[in-house]
């Protein structure tokens, strides 16, 4: 490498000085037009993103295929199955989640704008079947458990429940049908207890449940749980219990829905 001590740089001749500008000329305007063209392509390739298109039928039958290949993949005890126990949260899913507005006449209660709330004893596979929709159409999700929530509260402080408050916007909407912003999914409400933060205790998911009723995230927030209303009412007050009946479409399984781990 050529070098001097101390440094000195010999000047350019004039053609070599018209040279050099030349080929910076040249350089830059490669440069540019490479840069012209990755925003043209970038541009090209947004207007053509298509999703896939599913009606509630393709959509059923989607989901019967990841169940199955799950069931497999977990070394589930029994085999995913669509069935009397849970035919009817099924096709309500189904509806729901292709934005079919014939999921609204199946209740005067039911809205597309609304969430879900699924209800169920435990082990019929509430968490399962959220699990299979949370990528769809209508309305993505991500899911978080309500007890781990409730400890990082205790951990945290307040901040925790203004993360879960807010919406959640992803970088990589290819992923979720070109939503940019998803839900969240609340997994197992009631099985959480209050918290506390340095002895501040809060009942952590009723007050995310009334920061996102107030922010209007309805059909961005779903929840499942093992208790009704009623004791969901007794739970959280009747506060909360108001609110998710505005926020949520409540779809409750059967009484005689048999537990899948038996």
């Amino acid at each position: 490498m050529w070098n001097s001590n101390p440094q000195v740089f010999p000047e350019l001749t004039e053609k070599e000085r018209e040279f050099a500008i030349e080929d910076a000329i040249a350089r830059a305007r490669k440069e540019k037009g490479q840069r012209l063209f990755n925003l043209a392509y970038k541009a090209k390739v947004e207007r053509e993103r298509v999703f896939p298109s599913f009606d509630a039928k393709s959509f059923k039958d989607l989901l019967l295929r990841l169940g199955q290949t799950r069931a497999i993949e977990r070394k589930w005890k029994f085999p995913f199955a669509i069935d009397e126990d849970n035919e009817k949260v099924v096709k309500l899913l189904c509806l729901y989640f292709t934005r079919d507005e014939r999921f609204e006449q199946q209740s005067p209660e039911f809205s597309l704008w609304k969430g879900i709330a699924l209800v169920g004893d435990t082990g019929v596979g509430k968490t399962s079947l959220m699990q299979l929709c949370a990528k769809n159409p209508h309305a993505c999700y991500a899911q978080y458990d309500c007890k781990t929530i409730a400890d990082q509260y205790a951990e945290h402080g307040p901040e925790v429940i203004d993360k879960y408050i807010a919406d959640f916007e992803i970088k990589n909407s290819d992923e979720h049908f070109g939503q940019k912003v998803i839900g969240r999914l609340f997994d197992d409400l009631g099985t959480e207890a209050t918290a506390k933060h340095f002895g501040n205790e809060k009942n952590v998911m009723g007050d995310i449940i009334e920061g996102r009723y107030q922010g209007g995230w309805h059909n961005l927030t779903h929840i499942t749980s093992n208790h009704t209303l009623e004791e969901i009412h007794t739970m959280y007050g009747k506060r909360v219990s108001d609110r998710l009946r505005e926020m949520c479409n409540i779809i409750e399984f059967p009484e005689t829905a048999k537990s899948r781990r038996r």
